[in-house]
C-alpha cells in the first residue's frame, strides 16, 4: 500500500468534521513522509520505507476509530458549550431587562416592527439552537452537523436580541448606553467562543477524556 492509498482509505474511514478531516490528512501525510524521508536518507529502499511508516501509523481503520472517538467527545462538549452559551444568553437577557432597560413608551402589541421582529427571531434561533445542541449530545454520525448548526443558531440570536437592545435603547430614555451594551454582546459572544474552538479542533481537550 503507497501512501495515497493508505491516506484515501484513512479519509473514506474517518466521521469527522470537514476542516478537522483536512487537518488530520494533513497531520498525518507530513509524519508519514517525514519517516519516509528519514529512511531514505539511511539508504532504505522506498518501499521499504513507506511500508515501515505505514506499519508505525497502524490500519487506517484502526486509526480512524480513534479518531472518531475522539471526535464524538469533542462534539459534545462543543454542544455543552452552546447549551452554556444559550444560557449566559438567556441570563444576561434577563438581567438587562431587571436592572438596566426602561420600560418601553409604547405597548407591547404595539411596537415598532423595526424592533418586534428581532426579539420573536431571536427567540426562535435560540430555541432552535438548543434543540439542535441537544440532539448533538446524542454523538451519532450527524452529530458534528448539529452541533454546527446549533452554535450558528444560538449566535445569531445573541446577534439579533444585541441588535434588538441597541435599537430600542436608542427609542426608550435611560436604557443602558452603546459601550455598555457593547460589553455584554462582547460577553455573550466569549461565552460561545469554547464551542467554536472544539468543533474546528484548536482548544484542547484533556486527553482523559478522550479515552
Amino acid at each position: 500500500m503507497t501512501l495515497s492509498d493508505y491516506l484515501a482509505a484513512l479519509a473514506g474511514e474517518l466521521r469527522v468534521g470537514p476542516f478537522r478531516r483536512r487537518r488530520i490528512l494533513a497531520e498525518v501525510e507530513d509524519h508519514l513522509r517525514a519517516s519516509v524521508d528519514e529512511r531514505l536518507a539511511s539508504d532504505v529502499p522506498r518501499d521499504e520505507a513507506e511500508e515501515a511508516a505505514l506499519a508505525r501509523f497502524g490500519p487506517a481503520q484502526d486509526l480512524a476509530a480513534g479518531l472518531n472517538r475522539q471526535w464524538r467527545v469533542r462534539t459534545r462538549l462543543a454542544a455543552a458549550a452552546v447549551l452554556g452559551g444559550a444560557g449566559a444568553l438567556f441570563v444576561t437577557v434577563q438581567r438587562l431587562m431587571e436592572n438596566w432597560v426602561q420600560p418601553a413608551p409604547w405597548p407591547e402589541d404595539a411596537a415598532p416592527a423595526s424592533v418586534a421582529w428581532q426579539s420573536g427571531t431571536a427567540e426562535a434561533c435560540l430555541l432552535g439552537g438548543v434543540v439542535l445542541a441537544l440532539v448533538a449530545l446524542a454523538g451519532r454520525r450527524w452529530s458534528a452537523g448539529a452541533a454546527g448548526v446549533s452554535l450558528v443558531a444560538v449566535a445569531l440570536a445573541a446577534a439579533f436580541i444585541s441588535h434588538y437592545e441597541v435599537e430600542r435603547a436608542a427609542l426608550v430614555a435611560g436604557s443602558p448606553t452603546n459601550w455598555e451594551l457593547a460589553a455584554v454582546c462582547a460577553l455573550r459572544a466569549a461565552a460561545l467562543l469554547p464551542a467554536a474552538l472544539l468543533l474546528v479542533g484548536r482548544l484542547r481537550v484533556p486527553r482523559v477524556l478522550l479515552t
